[in-house]
């Protein structure tokens, strides 16, 4: 029996990459921001940010579009244009999208794709009441 992963696992490999590539697309677009200030914020490297802008990185999960999301990578490039996100905040924020994520069940068909034998029609693994964040 092989063992898919947990949402949290699909979180940091997919959730969090695709976010950081909203926010700093964001931040080059909306603010002006150089890669390296982005980099410096995001704590990642200025290779990192080059490759969310240029969309080669951050791009297994498709965010665009949905509202919610939408609104708080717009609050969280606003507070690091502003200087006054720290790494707590931005955490949170990917941690709130990452939960109205697993609610709308945009993990399932990609949980499938690591896990072909993974049960995804009446599956509740991501539901907040089944996670501890």
């Amino acid at each position: 029996m092989v063992v898919g992963p947990t949402p949290c696992e699909l979180a940091v490999r997919v959730v969090v990459p695709s976010l950081r590539a909203l926010v700093a697309k964001e931040l080059t677009r909306t603010y002006f921001l150089k890669q390296q200030e982005i980099a410096s914020a995001l704590g990642v490297t200025q290779s990192a940010v080059s490759q969310y802008v240029r969309s080669v990185r951050g791009k297994t999960l498709d965010l665009d579009g949905i509202a919610p999301i939408g609104r708080i990578v717009k609050e969280t490039a606003e507070s690091v244009s502003k200087n006054e996100a720290s790494a707590a905040y931005i955490n949170r924020q990917y941690c709130q999208a990452c939960r109205l994520i697993r609610e709308g069940r945009l993990l399932c068909a990609l949980h499938r794709k690591f896990d072909p034998d993974f049960e995804i029609e009446d599956c509740t693994a991501c539901l907040p009441s089944n996670t501890m964040c």
